[in-house]
């Protein structure tokens, strides 16, 4: 009878621990559900956001003149990287974790989005103008740790998924951020066989063809016929 009791007693403890477990784990449930709605909402801004940098990329390369994109890239990366310092320092003194559930205060929203954003932007731009893009990169030491810290924040909120998450990923090899791949190559490199679909395809106006002039050797003058 007494060892009756004690099962008894070790069946209601362990009951009462498998119940504690489930409730936590519906709470975490619950507020993963919340978490993924936050998540899901900024997602489709997020891409709204690329849309808008393929436009904007668009019109840098339809200047076709290195100088002007020159100019324009430099002006472009200047105030990137003042955003992008900015939301960083505000980051840094509430130390927020890119790990956490995505915020919905304005304010840190508004920090997190201005990484994430910015830092998809530079790599659209570094990804199809290279040469132009280190060259004025590589000459701020301070770019370069703003970049390496905004790449792996942005890695490890879960924004950058999917394509974007490869798209990432090639950014930060770019960069010798990530280690490189062995046979890593810019996929927009004029001499590059691969195919990316990292970003939605830029609608590039034919070229029109410049008709070329006929060349035209010595004619002979008809001679006149007397009748």
């Amino acid at each position: 009878m007494r060892s009756f009791v004690q099962f008894c007693f070790v069946a209601s403890c362990l009951f009462s621990l498998s119940t504690c477990e489930k409730d936590k784990k519906s709470k975490e449930s619950t507020a993963d559900v919340e978490e993924d709605k936050g998540l899901l909402l900024y997602r489709q801004l997020f891409q709204t956001r690329r849309q808008d940098h393929m436009e904007a990329i668009n019109n840098i390369l339809a200047l076709q003149d290195y100088e002007k994109q020159y100019k324009l890239i430099k002006m472009v990366y200047e105030k990137l990287f003042e955003v992008l310092s900015g939301a960083k320092t505000a980051l840094e003194q509430i130390n927020f974790n890119p790990s956490d559930r995505f915020p919905t205060d304005d304010m840190t929203k508004e920090a997190v989005s201005s990484v994430l954003e910015n830092t998809a932007f530079f790599g659209e731009v570094l990804l199809r103008l290279p040469d132009i893009s280190h060259d004025i990169y590589e000459k701020r030491k301070d770019w370069l740790e703003i970049m390496t810290w905004a790449i792996k924040f942005s890695e490890k909120t879960r924004v950058f998924e999917g394509i974007h998450g490869k798209f990432l990923n090639l950014v930060g090899q770019e960069l010798n951020i990530f280690e490189r791949d062995p046979d890593y190559q810019n996929p927009y490199s004029l001499n590059s066989k691969l195919k990316f679909q990292g970003s939605e395809p830029i609608s590039q106006k034919p070229k029109k063809k410049e008709k070329k002039p006929k060349k035209r050797g010595p004619r002979l003058s008809q001679a006149k016929t007397e009748l």
